[in-house]
C-alpha cells in the first residue's frame, strides 16, 4: 500500500470510539491425548480447535473487550455477523486496530458477513501458514460495511495488511485464499503473504495463494479530513527473500480507484529468486480507474536481488454471461516484470482498457534478457497504450491483435521504456480480423525498436491502419543511431487496409521527432539512416492488392503468391517520392496457383502517383524474372521500369515446371526395384518347394546382376 508522510492512509468517514462489552457462544473441541489436554499458559489459550459464532453485537462485546478477537493454533472456525467493530480514528498506533484473527496454525477459517472490522486474519505466524480461509461477504448495493485503517505508520518494515489469508515472518506460506463479496475496502490485501519486522529477509517460499473478488468497493482514504490519491494493493502472494509461484488475484466485479494488483511481488534483498506461474484474473463488470494504479502478474521490487519472472499471467476479458470489464488510467499493465522474463502473457479477450497518457501493456519488463514473452487482444478496445511484446533485450516476443481497437499509442514487438534497446531479434506484431472490426488509429506499428535488430516482422493478414487525420507509421524496425538492421519485414495479405500508412524497412526516431516537433532543427533523419547498416529487410506483398503512402528504406520488396490480372495494378504508392525505392531490389517469388496466365500478358506491380526517380535493380533495360504458378508451372519475364511511374512485369515464356516429371520417374523407378526383388524371392521359395521334405523350413538367399534402367529422362540408374 503505497504511502505519504510516513502514513498508509484509510477510511474517509470517523466514528467515535465507544467501550463495548463482548459476548459469544462458543464450543471448544479439545485436542486429546494419552488422556490429557495441551494447555499453554503463556498465550492463555488451549491448543485446540475451536469453532466461534456471533450473530449479534452483544455477542461480540461480551465475548472481546478491545475490539478484536484472536484465536491461537489449527483448524479454528470463526463465523461472525452484524457485528460493528471499525475504528475509523486508529492513527499511529498499530494495537488500536480492530482486528479478527482466526488463529496461528494452518486450516483456520474465518467468515464475516455483514460487519465492519479494521483487519481480518486467517492466521498470523512467526513460521509458515497454510489453507487458511477468509471469506467476507458484504451488502452488495453499497457495499456499506467497511474494512481498513486510516495513519497506521510501517514500523520496522511490518506491512500491515487489511485482509490477509496468511501472514508469517518466515518459512512457506502456501494454498491460502481471501474472498470476497461486498463492503468497503481500504489498504492491502493478500492471499497470503511474508510478514513482520523482516519482511525483506523474510526467508520462504509463497506458494498457492490466492485472491477471490466478485463485489465490492476498493477506494482510498482520508487522514483528518484531507484526501489523499494514495493506492491500496491487492496480491495473490507477497515474497520476501523467497520464491513466488502459483499465486493468483482473480477478480470478476467490484469497483477499484488507485488500487494495484499483483498475482505475485516480491519485496526481496540481495538473493535471487523466481517469480512464476502466477496470475491476475479480470473479467465481468469489474471497473478499474486510477491513475496510480498497476496490473502485474508477476513484479520484483527494484530494490530486491535478481528475481527472474517466468510464465506469469494477466488475463482480461469476458465472463460467462458476456459481461466485460472496464479498466481506465491504469499506467502500467504488465505480466512479468523483473530481472530476466521469459514466456510471459498478457491476454486480453474483451473489455475497454483506457489511458489519457502514453502508459505501457506489456508480455514482459526486463532489466536484463526479455525472450518468447507476448500480448494477446482480441475482441477489445484499447486507447493511449503503448503495446508491446517485451520492454527490454528481446527476442521471440510477440503481440498479436484481432478484431480490436487500438487508438493513440504504438505496436512494438520489443522496445525499450524510454529509449531503444541495444539488441531485439525475431520479434513479431501481428494483426488481423475483418476490416469492419480492425481498427488501428493514431498508432505507429514497429516490429522492434532497437539499435541491433534481426528478423522481426510485421505481419499484416487485416484491418484498416491509419486514417486520413493522422497517417501511420509502419515499420519492420525502428532505429536510433549507429544501428544493425538485418532481415527484419513486413508482410501485407488478405484485404488489410493500409492506404493512410506509411511504410519502411527503417524507421528513424528522428524522423518520429520531426514530424512531433516540425520547426524544430534538432532532428537530422537522414544522417540517422545513414549510420545504419542495413540488409536483408524486406516488404513481402503476398497475395495482396491495394495503395498505401510511401514505401521506403527496403533492400527487398518481394511480391508472392501474387494474384495475376492482366493490365491490373498490385501495388499503388500514393504520395511516395523520387528515389525511396533507389536502392531497393524487386523480386516475384510466386503466382498464385490456379492463375490463368498466356505469354505477352503484363502486370503493373508498383504504380506511384509521383515520379519513383531510377529504381538501380530495374536501371538498365530491366531483368529477367524466373518464377513458378503453384508447382506445374514455371513462368520466365521481364521486369522493368516502364516510365517514371510505373514498374511493370510482362510473360516471356510458360512451360511445365521441371520437378513435375519427378512423379512419373519416381513410380518407375520404385516398380523397378520391387519387381527384381520380387523375382530374388520367388526364386528362393521355388527352389525350397522342390526339394521333397516337410516340416519347417529357411532360406537364404544371395543375389547380384548388372541392370540399367531408363526412365525416359535425365535420370539413368545403373
Amino acid at each position: 500500500m503505497t504511502a505519504k508522510n510516513g502514513f498508509i492512509l484509510a477510511d474517509s468517514h470517523r466514528k467515535g470510539l465507544d467501550v463495548m462489552k463482548k459476548s459469544v457462544k462458543t464450543s471448544i473441541v479439545l485436542a486429546v491425548m494419552m488422556g490429557s489436554a495441551f494447555y499453554m499458559p503463556a498465550l492463555n489459550s488451549v491448543y485446540a480447535a475451536e469453532t466461534v459464532e456471533i450473530t449479534t453485537q452483544e455477542e461480540f462485546d461480551e465475548k472481546d473487550k478491545d475490539g478484536s478477537l484472536k484465536l491461537t493454533g489449527s483448524n479454528n472456525n470463526i463465523t461472525i455477523s452484524n457485528v460493528e467493530s471499525y475504528n475509523k480514528n486508529a492513527i499511529d498506533k498499530v494495537n488500536e486496530i480492530k482486528n479478527v484473527t482466526a488463529g496461528t496454525g494452518n486450516d483456520n477459517h474465518l467468515t464475516v458477513t455483514n460487519s465492519s472490522f479494521n483487519q481480518l486474519y486467517g492466521s498470523r505466524s512467526e513460521n509458515g501458514v497454510s489453507g487458511n480461509i477468509v471469506t467476507v461477504n458484504g451488502n452488495n448495493e453499497n457495499n456499506e460495511n467497511n474494512y481498513g485503517f486510516v495513519g497506521i505508520k510501517w514500523a520496522d518494515n511490518d506491512k500491515v495488511y487489511t485482509v490477509a489469508g496468511g501472514l508469517a515472518e518466515k518459512g512457506k506460506v502456501s494454498n491460502n485464499e481471501v474472498h470476497i463479496n461486498g463492503g468497503t475496502f481500504i489498504g492491502d490485501i493478500a492471499g497470503g503473504a511474508i510478514a513482520g519486522a523482516n519482511v525483506v529477509e523474510g526467508e520462504g517460499d509463497v506458494e498457492y495463494n490466492k485472491v477471490f473478488i466478485s463485489n465490492g468497493n476498493f477506494t482510498t482514504g482520508i487522514v483528518h479530513g484531507v484526501s489523499y490519491e494514495i493506492t491500496g494493493d491487492i496480491y495473490g502472494g507477497v515474497a520476501g527473500a523467497g520464491n513466488a509461484r502459483f499465486n493468483e488475484v482473480n477478480i470478476t466485479g467490484g469497483t477499484f480507484k488507485d488500487f494495484s494488483i499483483y498475482g505475485a511481488h516480491r519485496d526481496g534483498d540481495d538473493n535471487a529468486a523466481t517469480l512464476s506461474y502466477n496470475k491476475v484474473s479480470i473479467t465481468g463488470n469489474a471497473n478499474l480507474t486510477g491513475d496510480l494504479g498497476s496490473i502485474n502478474g508477476a513484479y520484483a521490487n527494484i530494490y530486491a536481488g535478481k528475481s527472474d519472472t517466468d510464465n506469469n499471467t494477466i488475463y482480461i476479458g469476458a465472463d460467462e454471461d458476456g459481461n466485460t470489464p472496464i479498466i481506465n488510467k491504469y499506467n502500467r499493465i504488465i505480466a512479468g516484470d523483473g530481472s530476466n522474463a521469459k514466456e510471459n502473457s498478457l491476454i486480453i479477450k474483451g473489455g475497454t482498457i483506457k489511458s489519457d497518457g502514453i502508459n505501457y501493456l506489456s508480455g514482459a519488463e526486463a532489466e536484463g534478457e526479455a525472450t518468447d514473452n507476448s500480448v494477446s487482444i482480441t475482441n477489445a478496445s484499447v486507447s493511449g497504450y503503448n503495446v508491446i511484446g517485451a520492454l527490454g533485450k528481446g527476442s521471440e516476443n510477440k503481440v498479436y491483435i484481432a478484431e480490436s481497437i487500438i487508438d493513440n499509442g504504438t505496436i512494438s514487438g520489443c522496445s525499450g521504456t524510454f529509449l531503444a534497446v541495444e539488441e531485439a531479434n525475431n520479434n513479431i506484431v501481428e494483426i488481423s480480423g475483418g476490416n469492419d472490426k480492425t481498427k488501428i488509429t493514431n498508432t505507429d506499428i514497429y516490429g522492434a525498436y532497437g539499435k541491433s535488430m534481426t528478423g522481426n516482422e510485421v505481419k499484416l493478414s487485416g484491418g484498416i491502419i491509419g486514417s486520413a487525420d493522422e497517417i501511420a507509421i509502419i515499420a519492420a524496425a525502428r532505429i536510433n543511431t549507429d544501428c544493425k538492421a538485418t532481415d527484419n519485414k513486413i508482410v501485407l495479405q488478405n484485404d488489410t487496409d493500409v492506404s493512410n500508412a506509411k511504410l519502411y524497412g527503417i524507421y528513424t526516431t528522428d524522423e518520429k521527432n520531426e514530424e512531433l516537433y516540425p520547426d524544430s532543427q534538432w532532428y537530422d533523419s537522414e544522417a540517422d539512416y545513414s549510420s545504419c547498416s542495413a540488409s536483408g529487410n524486406s516488404l513481402n506483398i503476398d497475395g495482396w492488392t491495394g495503395s498505401t503512402q510511401s514505401v521506403k528504406r527496403f533492400n527487398v520488396l518481394d511480391f508472392s503468391n501474387l494474384e495475376w490480372k492482366d493490365n491490373d495494378t498490385v501495388l499503388t504508392i500514393t504520395n511516395g517520392a523520387a528515389d525511396d525505392l533507389k536502392d531497393t531490389e524487386i523480386n516475384i517469388s510466386s503466382i498464385k496457383n490456379g492463375n490463368e496466365v498466356a505469354v505477352g500478358e503484363s502486370m503493373t506491380l508498383i504504380h506511384s502517383n509521383n515520379d519513383l526517380g531510377t529504381i538501380d535493380d530495374l536501371a538498365k533495360g530491366g531483368k529477367t524474372v524466373n518464377t513458378n504458378s503453384g508447382v506445374a508451372t514455371a513462368i520466365e519475364g521481364i521486369l522493368e521500369q516502364s516510365d517514371a511511374n510505373n514498374v511493370v512485369m510482362t510473360f516471356k515464356e510458360i512451360k511445365l515446371a521441371d520437378q513435375t516429371m519427378l512423379v512419373a520417374e519416381n513410380r518407375a523407378v520404385a516398380a523397378a526395384f520391387v519387381n527384381q526383388g520380387t523375382d530374388l524371392i520367388a526364386d528362393s521359395l521355388d527352389t525350397l518347394s522342390r526339394d521333397g521334405k516337410y516340416g519347417v523350413k529357411t532360406f537364404a538367399a544371395v543375389h547380384g546382376n548388372r541392370s540399367k534402367y531408363d526412365v525416359n529422362s535425365d535420370i539413368k540408374i545403373n
